[in-house]
């Protein structure tokens, strides 16, 4: 049931005098069918939210506290011209990134039983 259907509805019964009830019935069934596609699109957003945007931020904070610590030492090597420092600088670890999907919007076709699970 759409907007226009209930549209139809309202000028059949302005000109023909029909049912009330029609209409109500038409009203409370679009408030469902809202209801039930907000509900859908609150799932996918969720399951969006958890499944990669998550995931990113993670991703980028990692990349964050690598990046300040890389800066750090470089900072201190070049102050301090010392090998060891430079080894420090040399040796720090790039971090382990999750894969993650190239999507960025939560309006995909999930399957509706991984919704269920999220």
């Amino acid at each position: 049931m759409r907007l226009s259907d209930i549209g139809l509805i309202l000028t059949k019964s302005i000109h023909q005098k029909s049912n009330k009830k029609e209409l109500l019935n038409a009203v409370e069934e679009l408030k469902k069918t809202l209801a039930k596609e907000k509900k859908i699109e609150s799932s996918k957003k969720n399951y969006y939210l958890t499944k990669y945007e998550q995931k990113r931020n993670e991703n980028e904070a990692k990349y964050n506290i690598y990046l300040q610590e890389k800066i750090s030492l470089f900072k201190k090597w070049k102050k301090t011209k010392k090998i060891s420092d430079l080894n420090a600088l040399v040796s720090l670890q790039f971090p382990d990134f999750k894969q993650i999907d190239d999507i960025y919007t939560y309006n995909i076709p999930v399957n509706r039983t991984k919704l269920a699970r999220h």
